[in-house]
């Protein structure tokens, strides 16, 4: 019990105070006093928000209500509404780059703070739904969740019971409010299925929360399937006594025993079962990463999250987590061992920290380019621009508190393409290195995410994914020269809505983009060429340049060929069951076999 003494503490003090500044300073260790804080009250939420946001907690307001609307009576047994004894606030902020909200369980409503206009968001998640709309439905459903299982002990609750299993929490909140796709579950849980290691508390995986999260959404999903999902309101109506029947708290195990007539840990088994027969079957009908028919490339690290290999191919950049005791992302750059065999030594560590990718080569093959995310004004946190010597040393900050990523070099070398955010919308920007003066490349506007963007060999066009203003994500192109945007129109199957093609990567010719997809609920490699909007599904001609495509089929692997000139114009290169992202598209004349 001594354990829990902190805990306790913590929540009295927090309960005390629930204020932005507690709420985002508990997550980034900063608070802001500069912020002009103001307050918009809604029937039953108060939405606190700096001045310069004006206008956003309309579009709060919508969103909070509607979920309070339809959740207060989902999680109640006997459809009556739940209610609150004083309004919800929910804080908004844009001072960091943090994809994220968090729902606080204290005081007599609880409340919740959110970070709203950040670009990474069109990454991290998929689907239509925007950062907003999703992120505010998600933590409202936390504190409706808290709500209809707290007690009559307050926050002694959870001595005598635990009312909130972070797996059902997480699970509950999805399933009532988004959609199964996935980066919320099936790209997580298939893998963990296959490789027979659900167990998300095991520390053996980066992914092990995400995996978490599919677990519970899973989990919520199979019950109210097979049981109906009026149990679930059951469960969360169900209240055991305590004290001598002087008090009453939820407990979820109890709880759930109670109203299925069997243990959580039977029905867990059940569960496991039912996922099995369903990935395996899946896994069938897919391939492994065997069926490549090709080497595996190692890179030092226990996860690698991006790859780019030098111009003359000799060399590999790449963003690796050493391990997971050590969990601080470095930029390495080591000789190309498929290359020459012989170099097997040479790993220079050029950068460490919150390093985001894609990173770039120049052309000459001197300086990497990177984004990282830093403290800025007022002890944001957000992402600037540096470059690197390929060598080491030399590391130079090019912009500052810019909000921005995806740095890609120009084939002259002296300027650098990149994806800035200004509010809501992202946008591209080309930044003279000898200058240091940036200019706009594209002007959309609204609520635009961009999430990488990489420069043709010929300077002429900019590749980028696009997550629009009407959730619509595409491929496309920028021309330099005209400004003109054109839309690759990949996937012409699946709905708009549903398509989710990303991370563009150009071939040496500039006449075809490689990509990769999540329209087999994990990623897999397509090419498309850039003259033709159409890429069709799985052609006859696939099996023969399958391993044309250098792709990164796993956390730990690359995997390597050449594409030649028959290739067909548009179609799948991967069909693997775990998965495959591109990352890099060597040249015909590269060094590597």
């Amino acid at each position: 019990m001594p354990r829990l003494s902190p805990l306790l503490v913590l929540l009295v003090l927090t309960a005390a105070a629930p204020s932005a500044q507690v709420g985002f300073g508990a997550f980034n260790g900063r608070n802001h006093p500069e912020v002009d804080w103001q307050v918009a009250a809604t029937e039953h939420f108060e939405i606190v928000y700096p001045a310069h946001l004006a206008g956003i907690e309309a579009e709060a307001a919508a969103v909070a209500e509607a979920t309070y609307d339809a959740l207060t009576v989902t999680f109640s047994a006997d459809s009556t509404a739940l209610t609150f004894d004083d309004p919800i606030r929910i804080y908004l902020s844009d001072e960091d780059e943090i994809a994220n909200g968090i729902a606080f369980n204290v005081g007599s409503s609880g409340f919740t703070t959110i970070w709203v206009h950040v670009n990474d968001t069109a990454d991290i998640w998929t689907g239509d739904v925007k950062w907003l709309r999703k992120v505010i439905a998600h933590e409202v459903a936390h504190l409706i969740h808290y709500r209809a299982v707290r007690g009559n002990l307050g926050l002694l609750d959870i001595f005598f019971g635990d009312p909130l299993p972070s797996f059902w929490t997480e699970g509950l909140a999805q399933y009532a409010t988004e959609r199964w796709d996935a980066q919320r579950g099936d790209r997580w849980l298939r893998t963990a299925t296959f490789e027979d290691r659900l167990n998300y508390n095991d520390g053996t995986s980066p992914q092990n929360g995400r995996l978490r999260y599919a677990v519970g959404n899973s989990q919520v999903r199979y019950l109210a399937q097979s049981r109906g999902d009026s149990t679930i309101a059951q469960i969360l109506a169900h209240r055991k006594p305590v004290l001598l029947g002087l008090g009453s708290v939820h407990d979820f195990s109890t709880a759930f025993r109670a109203v299925t007539g069997e243990s959580y840990g039977t029905f867990n088994e059940e569960w496991r079962k039912h996922v099995n027969v369903y990935y395996n079957t899946q896994a069938g009908q897919m391939e492994r990463l065997d069926s490549l028919d090709t080497q595996p490339f190692g890179l030092p690290g226990q996860v690698v999250y991006d790859v780019a290999f030098s111009p003359d191919t000799a060399r590999v950049a790449a963003v690796v987590l050493p391990s997971l005791t050590r969990p601080v992302r470095r930029l390495i750059a080591v000789p190309n061992p498929g290359a020459d065999s012989t170099r097997t030594g040479g790993l220079r560590i050029l950068a460490e920290g919150a390093i985001t990718g894609p990173i770039s080569w120049s052309p000459d093959g001197t300086q990497i380019a990177f984004a990282r995310t830093r403290r800025g004004a007022n002890g944001s946190l957000l992402n600037d621009l540096y470059l690197v010597r390929s060598t080491g040393g030399g590391l130079r900050r090019l912009t500052t508190d810019r909000r921005a990523v995806s740095p890609t070099f120009a084939p002259d070398g002296r300027r650098l393409a990149f994806v800035g955010v200004d509010g809501p919308t992202a946008n591209l920007f080309e930044l003279d290195l000898e200058t240091m003066r940036e200019r706009p490349l594209t002007a959309f506007t609204g609520d635009v995410q961009i999430p990488t963007a990489r420069w043709s060999p010929d300077g002429a066009r900019i590749a980028l994914s696009l997550f629009d203003a009407e959730g619509v994500r595409d491929l496309a192109t920028v021309d330099l020269a005209t400004g003109e945007v054109v839309r690759l129109g990949t996937d012409p199957d699946t709905p708009r809505t549903e398509r989710d093609d990303r991370l563009p990567v150009w071939n040496a010719a500039g006449d075809s983009l490689a990509f990769t997809s999540l329209r087999d609920r994990a990623p897999n490699a397509f090419v498309a060429r850039t003259g033709h909007p159409v890429t069709p599904e799985v052609t006859p001609e696939r099996a023969a340049f399958m391993d044309s495509l250098r792709a990164s089929a796993s956390a730990r692997v690359l995997m390597g060929g050449v594409l030649g000139a028959a290739t067909p114009p548009d179609t799948r290169v991967t069909f693997l069951y775990d998965g495959a992202t591109v990352h890099d598209w060597l040249p015909p004349d590269s060094l590597h076999p």
